[in-house]
């Protein structure tokens, strides 16, 4: 019991911010985008859910430039695999396409794309659409930075 730790994440704060020249990247764990504050009359440079739902995504980047809207790449974590064990079963594509076109800014969406992380053996995988398929096994996670580059450096 003595050994017992709790971590607490605040709803608002970063677990990361990285400065690159003028273009600030932020991970954010389970951000809430809510309603409103997405659209035009709001706070123009701030993301927010563009429809009546409040998003809660279990990862995200969020890329702001200078004199730029901010955009995020959205991470969610998938545990349940098709019975060939090799690939997400078609219902699980539903949460990233949620994400991808209701979160925004300014009224639009800015979104660079949706990945979904899940257990497998198979190579990444994207999509037109603006999803991508990021398969994370313990000590293979170095197809998760290549993915995040590719989607984040169509942007930057």
């Amino acid at each position: 019991d003595a050994l017992e730790q709790i971590v607490a994440l605040g709803e608002r704060m970063p677990l990361l911010v990285i400065a690159r020249g003028e273009t600030t990247f932020t991970l954010r764990y389970q951000p809430r985008y809510r309603p409103g504050a997405g659209v035009p009359r709001a706070e123009p440079l701030r993301l927010g859910s563009l429809d009546h739902a409040t998003h809660v995504p279990d990862l995200a980047i969020e890329v702001r430039g200078p004199n730029e809207p901010p955009q995020v790449l959205l991470l969610d974590a998938k545990y349940r695999l098709e019975a060939n064990g090799h690939s997400l079963p078609p219902d699980a594509f539903g949460d990233a396409y949620t994400y991808l076109g209701a979160i925004g800014c300014g009224g639009r969406r800015t979104t660079l794309g949706a990945l979904l992380l899940y257990p497998a053996p198979v190579p990444a995988e994207r999509f037109s659409s603006g999803i991508g398929t990021v398969p994370l096994l313990p000590g293979r996670t170095s197809v998760l930075n290549d993915e995040i580059v590719y989607w984040i450096g169509h942007s930057v």
